[in-house]
């Protein structure tokens, strides 16, 4: 590459040829009438691209096209080779344009620390033909969007929700996945389900009540995409000292691909404090799809179990239980996932 200042003026695309039609002849005709400043523009050899400007997609590749205009009464040599580069400027990489008559095309990739540059296209061994020049720039990048800034996490966990933005002009590639991360003192029960253009994940806190952490969303399939963060705060658990707590004895679990799930729990009990004999319990599912078999029932004198069924499909729920007669016990949640 030669680093010295290139004097070939920049060449203007067919589109900008094609504005300035209008006025082309006029200025043809006033030059006729001074032999010495006559110039035709088919005694020039020029390559052209087809636009201005071009987009390159971050860490992407793009398809760019023009034309070879042979010189008035000439034809585009068959052994036309060319000189690829961008002018002061890096994170490009340009192939050698590949010739099928009088058209081209070539692929330009943008590393990760392209911005703008000016791609410039000449020929090494028919340097008659005036160079052609365009703008290549990066492209906005996709995002994952977290839906809140913060959220108050508890130790049965939260769910998680966010949207993907796709890259400026483009759509969402479909083998996308993401990848939930957390800071200590949480933990990533759930991986993102993404559905479309959203995603649901769910986080649990661990450590104790105030503390903060961060979550990070990203794509191991598309590194490209920004990743997307959220503040966690532990939350305290709102149940009233002294009383009995209902407890399930895991924070997730996995249902069997057919067949219902059997999710046992726990009854803790204070020092001192009798367990009311005549306890009921009631469970429900955030997901329709998901039913709770009959009712939760005790197993043993602090124990408990809800059964509740499998779909097939790839889906996940959480399990809200209390108690009706003692309301004081409060409310516990579980997450159960199939896949």
């Amino acid at each position: 590459m030669n680093d010295s200042k290139d004097e070939t003026p920049h060449l203007i695309s067919r589109r900008t040829v094609a504005k300035t039609a209008a006025w082309a002849a006029p200025a043809i005709a006033l030059a006729a009438a001074s032999p010495a400043h006559a110039a035709s523009p088919g005694e020039v050899a020029m390559i052209l691209f087809d636009a201005d400007s071009y987009e390159v997609p971050a860490l992407g590749t793009i398809t760019i096209t023009g034309t070879l205009v042979p010189a008035k009464g000439s034809k585009v040599p068959a052994d036309i080779k060319f000189n690829v580069n961008f002018p002061g400027a890096t994170g490009f990489y340009g192939t050698p344009p590949v010739v099928s008559g009088n058209t081209f095309s070539m692929m330009v990739t943008a590393s990760s620390n392209a911005t703008t540059a000016t791609l410039r296209v000449s020929s090494s061994n028919y340097p008659a033909f005036t160079p052609g020049t365009t703008t290549v720039t990066v492209a906005k990048a996709g995002a994952i969007l977290v839906g809140e800034p913060s959220y108050d996490v508890s130790q049965a966990g939260v769910s998680v929700r966010g949207t993907l933005e796709a890259p400026q002009g483009g759509t969402l590639p479909e083998d996308i996945t993401l990848v939930a991360s957390a800071t200590d003192g949480f933990e990533v029960l759930i991986q993102p389900l993404v559905t479309g253009n959203t995603y649901e994940l769910v986080v649990r806190g661990t450590a104790a009540p105030g503390t903060t952490g961060t979550l990070t969303v990203s794509s191991s399939s598309h590194p490209a995409y920004t990743p997307g963060t959220a503040v966690l705060t532990a939350a305290g658990d709102d149940t009233p000292t002294g009383v009995p707590q209902l407890v399930f004895n895991q924070p997730l679990y996995i249902a069997p691909g057919a067949g219902p799930l059997d999710i046992p729990g726990t009854i803790i009990v204070p020092p001192g404090v009798t367990l009311p004999s005549d306890i009921t319990l009631t469970a429900q599912s955030a997901v329709k799809a998901w039913e709770i078999i009959g009712t939760p029932q005790m197993s043993g004198p602090d124990t408990f179990r809800v059964v509740i069924s499998a779909p097939v499909e790839r889906a996940m729920t959480y399990i809200m239980l209390w108690s009706p007669s003692n309301l004081e016990f409060g409310f516990v949640y579980t997450w159960v996932k199939n896949f």
